[in-house]
């Protein structure tokens, strides 16, 4: 009985012990488009980002996406530091070609992470540009 009621207690000692270990996960935001509205293709603009907690070699970096609001294409994605000025439909997207008015989005990842996988989405922030 005696050693039930250690195992139980080193157990409820340890688990404790083990979660409050566990190393803080990368968090992050992001602002703007820093630019006063409206937005539309060739503009260009900034991003206000903030991130915490990064681990080793892991670095952020921001995605922008514009999808046509006709039929949900992707019209543009450029994805650079977060300090990058980016100009809405880049030198050579499909925007270019076709110019229909988009919902885009920002989102700032972390990368080089162990089995990095590119898909650590920290904050997104979503605005409209007229095509």
């Amino acid at each position: 009985m005696k050693r039930i009621i250690l195992a139980a207690l080193a157990a409820f000692v340890l688990i404790p012990a083990t979660v409050a270990a566990a190393p803080p996960v990368a968090s992050g935001t992001i602002s703007g488009p820093n630019e006063a509205a409206p937005y539309a293709f060739g503009d260009e603009i900034t991003f206000t980002v903030t991130t915490d907690n990064l681990k080793g070699n892991q670095y952020p970096l921001v995605y922008v996406a514009c999808y046509s609001v006709v039929d949900g294409e992707l019209l543009y994605g450029q994805l650079a530091a977060p300090d990058e000025v980016f100009v809405l439909g880049g030198g050579s997207s499909e925007w270019h070609t076709d110019r229909d008015d988009a919902t885009c989005t920002a989102d700032v990842r972390v990368y080089g992470g162990k089995n990095d996988q590119g898909q650590n989405v920290l904050d997104s922030v979503a605005f409209e540009a007229a095509g």
